[in-house]
């Protein structure tokens, strides 16, 4: 096998059997885990009844439908402060999606979810009929950010879904298909920078006239939908907070947060310093910065860091796209959002990249990377001690891997040498 495999049309349907049996057993557990309430065993609390923030926008289809506005009347059964009521429920209450259907979105969407991740290692020809693959993959996928992810509901699944797909479409030509999926994640998460860059690149590349107009308009009109939606809603990009539990979020703010509060504990120090979210969000990325700074130094002297991901850019294949399309939210994620952990779920395609990079042997160390680095910062979220361990070193691998990566992409999509 090797890493740039394409895809082909006469895969024998034996080889969907590992597949297939991870996919059965990896919902089987979940359900087994929801049916007898085994959440707190990932380290956070449920909220009742299930699917919480899922059930924030089937409520709001519920009040609408009894004739109540939403926007003006809080119909969150916990009173919290849901943003994007006004771009979810309008086609929710379309399809009847209210609250009594709860339940079965929220198992529907964590069924999805779990087949996007296995038609991803299909697709990367990962084999999974060897015992350390399939055990290091369930491993992987019962951790603590995928579990608060599904036991909450929440939609960014949709998201990670569509994302995922956009690559694929991208990597066999059917780009057009890609622009419109791109244009509906925009909308429904704010993510018009992540869309902004897509259009950037591809108009560069060898696009018939029809596809650059499309990709242009659909840029517009998303870009137009979420300026309309932060204006009329009052919320921004920048909206970082450090409520709840700051320790277990993944975000720049955290490492920032937890650096103060061992400040606050040494003896000598009288008064107790506080960060803001924006404070803590500046402080992250100025810390970044510095970093950046380091680095360069040290490649101008002949040293490069672990781990560089810029090589399996540099051939068009779904591997490039899928590492791009995963990256960009990931950044945009840690750097401008800082949102719970359940955002790690987009580490989700790096793992299974890392599965590929081990059976090339010169890329074994990118595999154990990718694969063990990512599990290892998964489970860490099971608690606050455990987080707060791997903030530095999660932190600082974001850092060389974009030091690594953007002079890559630079290069390819924009020219720039």
């Amino acid at each position: 096998m090797t890493p740039h495999v394409k895809w082909r049309e006469d895969v024998p349907w034996s080889r969907l059997v590992p597949y297939a049996s991870n996919f059965l057993i990896v919902n089987v557990v979940y359900w087994f885990i929801r049916a007898n309430n085994w959440w707190h065993f990932f380290g956070f609390t449920v909220l009742k009844p299930s699917f919480a923030d899922l059930r924030a926008y089937t409520s709001a289809v519920t009040c609408s439908e009894n004739g109540t506005n939403f926007l003006i009347v809080n119909c969150d059964p916990w009173r919290r402060n849901i943003g994007l009521l006004r771009i979810y429920v309008p086609p929710m209450k379309f399809f009847h999606l209210n609250e009594s259907h709860t339940a079965l979105i929220g198992n529907s969407m964590q069924v999805l979810l779990f087949l996007s991740i296995f038609s991803i290692a299909y697709m990367l020809r990962i084999n999974l009929r060897p015992l350390k693959t399939t055990v290091i993959t369930l491993i992987f996928l019962i951790s603590p950010p995928f579990a608060f992810l599904i036991e909450r509901g929440q939609l960014e699944i949709i998201l990670f879904v569509l994302i995922t797909l956009s690559a694929y479409l991208i990597s066999t030509n059917k780009k057009t298909t890609a622009y419109l999926l791109l244009g509906f994640v925009s909308i429904m998460k704010l993510y018009p920078i992540f869309l902004f860059g897509f259009v950037l690149i591809n108009l560069r590349k060898k696009n018939s006239r029809i596809q650059n107009v499309l990709g242009l308009a659909v840029f517009v009109l998303a870009l137009g939908s979420v300026l309309t939606s932060l204006w009329g809603e009052g919320n921004n990009l920048w909206s970082g907070t450090l409520a709840g539990s700051p320790w277990q979020i993944f975000g720049v703010v955290a490492l920032p947060f937890i650096l103060m509060r061992g400040l606050n504990h040494l003896t000598f120090i009288s008064k107790n310093f506080e960060l803001s979210a924006s404070q803590a969000q500046f402080a992250g990325t100025a810390l970044f910065i510095i970093i950046l700074i380091v680095l360069q130094i040290f490649r101008s002297r002949g040293k490069v860091f672990k781990p560089d991901l810029s090589y399996l850019l540099k051939k068009e294949s779904f591997i490039a796209n899928l590492l791009l399309f995963t990256l960009i939210p990931i950044y945009l994620s840690y750097f401008l959002v800082s949102s719970s952990e359940y955002r790690m779920v987009y580490l989700a395609p790096l793992f299974l990249i890392g599965i590929v990079q081990f059976d090339v042997p010169e890329k074994n160390s990118i595999g154990n990377y990718l694969v063990y680095g990512s599990t290892i910062a998964m489970w860490a979220q099971v608690n606050h001690l455990t987080s707060a361990s791997v903030q530095l070193p999660l932190f600082l691998i974001l850092v060389v891997i974009f030091f690594n990566v953007v002079p890559t992409c630079l290069q390819i999509f924009l020219g720039v040498q």
